[in-house]
C-alpha cells in the first residue's frame, strides 16, 4: 500500500519506519548529474548515505533516480516500511502516479514488491540539507558509480554520542587497515577498510553546556559569522577573564567579514578556526582545557581528510548536519539520539 501525503517540514518517521530523504543535481539542465539519498530511522539515527554519479542527465531524472535508488536501497536492507521525502514537487507527483521514467521502471517495481507500506511527500529545500550535499557530491562521481557510508562519520559520533574525544589525535595515532587481497588466514574484519584510533590513554569529556556551547561555535565557524563565533567563544570558559570582549567581538566580525567576501571565500573553515584561535590568544580570551582538546582534534581530523580526499569539507559536512539538528525536537535529543553508531 503507498500512502501518500504532503509535509512541509522535518519530521522523525513513525516507529519501525525508515526515513529517506533524497535529492538530485545537474549542473545545467541537461549536464553532469548526481543524485543522493540518506536513511534515518526513528530515532533519527542515519543508517545509510549514498551519492550517485549519473553522467549528463536533467534535473527532473537527477531526482527520480535519488528517489528510486533510495527506496531499492531501502528494500534490499529488509526495511519493509518507508517514508520518501524529496523537494521536488515534479518527482514526487510522478513517483505517486507510478509515472516512472522508463530506464528506473523495473528497479521501482522490484523495490515495491518488497515494501508493506509506501509514503511519498515533498519537504521544503531547506530542510534537505543533507540530501542536497549527497547530491551535489555525486555530480564529481564518475558516471555509475555510487559513495555509500554506513551511519555518520566517527569523529562526530565520539563528539556528539560517546562524549568521548580522543586527546592525542596526531597522525601517528590514525590508522587505515585495508584486507589484503589473497589473506592467509580467516580474515576477523570484512573487506572495506578500517580506521583506526590508537593510544586513547589521553581523552576529553565534556558537560552538557559545553556540549551545547561547542555544536553553536562549530555552527557559527561554518557559517562564518563571525559576531556569532566570538560570542560562543567567550562562553567556552567558566571564568572568563578577557579584558575587553566588545574588541574581540568586533575583530572576529572584521576577519569573518573578509572570509564572507570572493576573496577570502578560498579559506577552508578550518582555517578560520585556526586563525580565531591565533585572535584567543592575543585577546588573552578564557577556554576550557577540555573544549581546547575538542577543537584541536578536530583541526588534526580535517587536515587529515583533506589529504586523503581533497573535494571533502568535513565543517560543510557539519553545517549540514547542525542545521538538519535544528529541525528536529531538540539540540539535546540530537546530542543523545540523533547520529548514528
Amino acid at each position: 500500500m503507498i500512502v501518500r501525503s504532503c509535509w512541509w517540514w522535518w519530521c522523525l518517521p513513525e516507529e519501525g519506519e525508515v526515513k529517506i530523504n533524497t535529492d538530485g543535481a545537474s549542473k545545467g539542465n541537461s549536464g553532469k548529474g548526481g543524485a543522493g539519498f540518506i536513511i534515518r530511522n526513528s530515532r533519527g539515527v542515519v543508517l545509510r548515505t549514498s551519492a550517485i554519479g549519473l553522467g549528463t542527465v536533467t534535473s527532473y531524472m537527477a531526482e527520480c533516480v535519488a528517489l528510486v535508488q533510495g527506496l531499492a536501497t531501502a528494500a534490499s536492507n529488509g526495511w519493509e516500511i518507508a517514508w520518501l521525502e524529496s523537494d521536488s514537487s515534479a518527482a514526487v507527483t510522478a513517483l505517486c502516479n507510478d509515472m516512472i521514467p522508463w530506464s528506473l521502471e523495473n528497479v521501482w517495481k522490484e523495490a515495491k514488491k518488497k515494501m508493506t507500506k509506501i509514503r511519498i511527500t515533498r519537504t521544503w529545500r531547506e530542510a534537505n540539507f543533507s540530501s542536497d550535499k549527497l547530491a551535489k557530491r555525486g555530480t564529481m562521481l564518475p558516471e555509475g558509480t555510487m559513495e555509500s557510508n554506513v551511519g555518520m562519520p566517527q569523529y562526530l559520533h565520539k563528539i556528539e554520542v560517546d562524549n568521548f574525544v580522543h586527546a592525542d589525535m596526531h597522525p601517528g595515532n590514525i590508522l587505515v587497515r585495508v584486507a589484503q587481497s589473497k589473506p592467509s588466514r580467516k580474515r576477523l574484519f570484512k573487506s572495506k577498510p578500517h580506521v583506526v584510533f590508537l593510544d586513547v590513554g589521553m581523552t576529553a569529556e565534556l558537560s552538557k553546556k559545553d556540549q551545547i556551547n561547542v555544536l553553536e561555535f562549530f555552527k557559527a565557524v561554518a557559517l562564518r559569522d563571525g559576531r556569532s563565533a566570538a560570542e560562543c567563544t567567550l562562553k567556552l570558559s567558566k571564568q572568563q577573564k578577557c579584558p575587553n570582549p566588545e574588541a574581540f567581538i568586533k575583530e572576529m566580525e572584521k576577519s569573518f567579514s573578509f572570509w564572507g567576501t570572493p576573496e577570502g571565500d578560498v579559506v577552508r573553515p578550518a582555517e578560520c578556526m585556526q586563525q580565531l584561535l591565533e585572535q584567543v590568544r592575543r585577546h588573552k580570551v578564557n577556554i576550557d582545557g577540555n573544549i581546547c582538546t575538542v577543537m584541536v582534534t578536530t583541526l588534526v581530523l580535517e587536515g587529515w581528510q583533506r589529504k586523503l580526499d581533497p573535494d571533502y569539507d568535513m565543517m560543510d559536512t557539519l553545517k549540514s548536519l547542525l542545521f538538519r539538528v535544528d529541525l528536529a525536537e531538540s539540540l539535546f535529543y540530537t546530542i543523545e539520539e540523533v547520529m548514528a553508531p
